[in-house]
């Protein structure tokens, strides 16, 4: 919450979305994904507040992560 908090205070004009999703791998997958292909709100920005060190994820999940993230550089040159 406290990070919600802090945008809206330094962006007091701006529309802010959250994307809840559990703390997991997929769920931190999901919520990138989520947020890069939301074609009815058209986020301009991602801040993420929670997670895991990269080195604690398997392999499977960087790769899934890296193709979000991959995404989400693609979605901002738009």
């Amino acid at each position: 919450m406290l990070d919600i908090e802090v945008a809206g205070a330094v962006a007091p004009g701006a529309k802010i979305l959250v994307y809840f999703a559990p703390n997991t791998d997929q769920g931190f997958h999901d919520a990138i994904t989520t947020a890069v292909h939301d074609t009815v709100n058209n986020p301009t920005v991602i801040s993420i507040s929670w997670g895991g060190p990269e080195d604690s994820w398997t392999a499977q999940s960087a790769t899934a992560m890296l193709e979000a993230c991959t995404d989400a550089a693609g979605w901002a040159l738009r």
